[in-house]
């Protein structure tokens, strides 16, 4: 059994060691946001569907994950659900078809209109996450056992967005987060291995929105930097837990946005800009991405949307010692195009949206993500 535990180590350090430099010298290098490039759950449907842009519109509990200050009651009470399905990420030989969807997936939450000028709410959300095979076990001849090492990886938070809203021309709001973070290995049973990184922290979003006329309004969110020491806890092993000697950051995030909606046609035209200060990680560069989204309501049952985004790259290979940590140096980049739809039944939305890389994408990553959300507002 010692030399099964050994034999688990030598695997996990040399399938991770295209990122990192071994834990003596080196940060937890799957929270890192280069995984962005997979472990992104593009939940809150409605916006996923018109580009994944709303740091300017008005949003229902699950647009609050954009722009706390969006939130934007139909009625007095509202309550909802969604869910997402995503496909498996291959690029040979690094990951093969490993990258996969850690379920559950999902999004759920409550809102509440405290009064004409304070709402709140409560919100789960799965904002990261997947299931990663990094290949067989073998034993001291080099056979496999039969168990495959397996890597379940998620960031979730629990969120209370508190938004004011000033005479209807200036809405501020603060998204209260309390995040779970949690990189788990396991081969066969637990009882054989198990090796864990887990923490929590509280990181809150800050977000504005400015209205100086009905039909065109301009938002911006912040989200702080913060970093974290991680350790490394083995169960049922002889092997001692461990600490990173190099903090992880979660980076400072900044986002603006700008939603205009025709005086003759129900046509909403919307536009975001989203900066990551990712280059506290060492080998990664700042992340730009733009996100570009329209929205047309058919009737009172029926809204359509349409968009797109981009998520792009960070890997830094101005630094030539970055090209021994990620060996393959094939765009990580993608363009995402979305469509979504809304179908309003009385006091009952349901959505659906799809989120695709294939079409716009020239890199080495395509994935396609669905969704589907449901809501009701109780009057």
């Amino acid at each position: 059994m010692k030399t099964l535990f050994l034999t688990i180590i030598c695997l996990l350090l040399s399938s991770t060691s295209a990122f990192s430099q071994g834990i003596g010298d080196q940060n937890s290098y799957l929270f890192s946001p280069f995984f962005d490039f997979y472990t992104v759950n593009y939940l809150s449907s409605k916006e996923a569907g018109k580009g994944f842009t709303g740091i300017a519109g008005d949003n229902d509990i699950s647009g609050t994950i954009l722009n706390p200050a969006s939130l934007e009651l139909k009625n007095k009470f509202q309550v909802y659900g969604e869910y997402i399905f995503k496909s498996n990420a291959s690029i040979e030989p690094y990951y093969s078809d490993g990258l996969k969807e850690l379920h559950p997936t999902m999004l759920a939450g409550i809102g509440y209109k405290i009064s004409k000028d304070f709402s709140v709410g409560v919100l789960y959300e799965n904002e990261k996450s997947f299931k990663w095979d990094l290949g067989p076990v073998t034993n001291e001849f080099g056979e496999p056992t039969g168990d495959n090492v397996i890597n379940d990886f998620s960031i979730s938070s629990v969120s209370v967005p508190i938004v004011y809203d000033f005479v209807g021309i200036l809405k501020f709001g603060v998204n209260l987060n309390y995040n779970f973070y949690s990189s788990e290995y396991t081969a066969g049973s637990r009882s054989q291995f198990n090796r864990k990184e887990s923490f929590q922290k509280f990181i809150p979003d800050f977000g504005i929105i400015y209205k100086p006329i009905k039909s065109l309004s301009f938002g911006a969110v912040f989200t702080p930097q913060t970093s974290e020491i991680v350790e490394v806890v083995y169960t049922d092993t002889i092997i001692p837990n461990e600490t990173y000697s190099k903090p992880n950051y979660f980076p400072l995030k900044f986002g603006f946005g700008i939603d205009y909606t025709f005086d003759k046609t129900p046509l909403t035209i919307s536009a975001d800009y989203n900066f990551e200060n990712t280059s506290t990680d060492d080998n990664l560069t700042d992340r730009n991405d733009f996100n570009f989204g329209l929205e047309y309501i058919i009737n009172k049952t029926v809204t359509v949307r349409t968009g797109f985004f981009t998520l792009q790259d960070m890997r830094d290979f101005d630094d030539e010692e970055n090209f021994y940590i990620y060996p393959d140096p094939g765009s990580y980049s993608q363009t995402f195009g979305t469509i979504g739809a809304t179908f309003n039944i009385n006091e009952v939305n349901l959505n659906l949206s799809i989120l695709d890389s294939h079409l716009f994408s020239a890199g080495r990553i395509e994935q396609t993500q669905v969704n589907f959300g449901i809501g009701y507002d109780f009057k």
